[in-house]
């Protein structure tokens, strides 16, 4: 049985996750933020506004090495985390088809057993 989780405490688990599959060298993955971000100043620097991604950018971006025949390459994998009842909007929908339609992957996740089959980090 697929635990539900709310999308705050399904991003800790992931964050672990991702972390312990990194530190075993598996990918690579960081959190991508969007909107701005006012960074007040500190007395010795003027406060600054700071850009994150676009609207819609997924959570996660993820890079894996695959193997295809002898060929290795980069797969860029993207992952929208979402609680079960959270609905996707539409610059989600619209930022996943233009990455899908570049080469990415795309997943959304809403249970850390959805990642795991995604993203095995154990053979």
């Amino acid at each position: 049985m697929v635990e539900k989780l709310t999308e705050a405490q399904l991003k800790a688990s992931v964050d672990q996750y991702l972390q312990y599959g990194m530190n075993m060298g598996l990918f690579y993955y960081d959190r991508l933020n969007s909107g701005s971000y006012f960074v007040p100043s500190d007395g010795n620097h003027r406060g600054r506004l700071i850009r994150g991604c676009r609207p819609g950018t997924a959570d996660y971006m993820v890079l894996q090495k695959r193997l295809d025949g002898e060929v290795s390459y980069c797969q860029v994998i993207f992952l929208e985390l979402k609680g079960h009842s959270t609905r996707v909007r539409p610059e989600q929908v619209e930022f996943a088809e233009k990455i899908i339609a570049l080469g990415a992957e795309y997943y959304l996740i809403r249970s850390l057993e959805e990642l795991e089959k995604v993203l095995p980090v154990e053979e």
